[in-house]
């Protein structure tokens, strides 16, 4: 069984990074060459639908490997582990060291008041303000922000310390120790920036290779970005808080729940993180949701004020 799975996701890597270096790279190198003379009655529409969308849609399934990487459950030996982590974070377009270790202080801060956005405080903060911030986060924002620290990993050290400083001090006494040595750790540090180096040369090749055509590449960018952001609380969104565990895990028919790699199951990943993907639907229990895809939109009934959520 172990050994299925892992020739499964070396499947996985195969197939959906084919799907994305096509969308980034063969279609504007096969399709669009000599675009200077190409008109745009002449592109094959169908195909870049079809790239697009994929490119989208693919997306969950990505992170989902990506995240079984994270925690060191993507391949049995820790080098080849290593190694899909960094290979998907270059498809995804963000840094390995910072999905990683964002991920890692997730587990540890989830519901604390750094880490449950879509609660605000009032009249800390106004509900117009809350709302304009949080559906920009919703609707892609989240992604943007990812994208930003393939700039932000450059920052001298002092500065991006400040910058955690300001963000955790004032809720948490460790935050040099839970937060800022992992993110700021001289080795990871630099593999996080070569890794950027990475993201911008590929992004920037592929914009080249679009050229003019370039307005074909932002919609399959534009519903990825949509997708990782309105996945990313899904599964927290009204949870009770200050509670780490905080989060409920939905029933999905197949092949739903392998798009996802039983991410869906997300309590019981909370719960036990260290046990693979395809073990986690033998742990549900009480906290589950039986809505299906209705826990995505929920989201979108806005943001929420602190003293309307049970605290632990």
């Amino acid at each position: 069984m172990f050994r299925f799975h892992q020739l499964l996701h070396a499947f996985l890597l195969i197939v959906l990074s084919g799907l994305c270096l096509s969308y980034l790279f063969i279609f504007p190198i096969l399709v669009l060459d000599g675009f200077p003379a190409r008109e745009v009655r002449d592109i094959p529409w169908l195909s870049w639908i079809f790239l697009s969308v994929s490119f989208a849609i693919i997306t969950p399934t990505l992170w989902a490997l990506e995240h079984e990487a994270i925690h060191g459950l993507l391949f049995d030996h820790r080098f080849m582990n290593t190694v899909a982590g960094h290979f998907l974070g270059y498809l995804l377009g963000i840094p390995f060291h910072i999905l990683r270790q964002g991920h890692l202080v997730h587990h540890r801060l989830n519901r604390s008041v750094l880490d449950r956005t879509e609660v605000y405080s009032l009249p800390a903060i106004s509900l117009g303000s809350a709302c304009f911030f949080y559906y920009i986060r919703l609707c892609g924002g989240l992604y943007v922000g990812e994208l930003l620290t393939n700039f932000l990993v450059w920052l001298p050290r002092s500065i991006q310390r400040n910058l955690l400083q300001k963000w955790t001090s004032a809720h948490m006494d460790d935050w040099q120790a839970s937060v800022a040595k992992p993110f700021l750790a001289a080795p990871s540090l630099w593999l996080a920036r070569f890794d950027a180096l990475i993201n911008v040369s590929l992004l920037t090749i592929s914009v080249l290779l679009y050229g003019p055509f370039i307005w074909l590449l932002i919609p399959g960018f534009m519903l990825r970005g949509f997708m990782i952001s309105v996945f990313d609380n899904a599964y927290h969104y009204g949870t009770e808080l200050d509670n780490a565990m905080g989060s409920f895990n939905v029933k999905l028919k197949s092949p739903w729940d392998w798009w996802l790699l039983n991410g869906n199951f997300h309590a019981s990943h909370h719960q036990r993180p260290d046990l693979p993907w395809w073990q986690l639907p033998s742990m549900h229990g009480r906290n589950d949701m039986s809505n299906g895809f209705r826990y995505l939109w929920r989201q979108f009934q806005g943001p929420i004020p602190e003293n309307g959520l049970l605290r632990r």
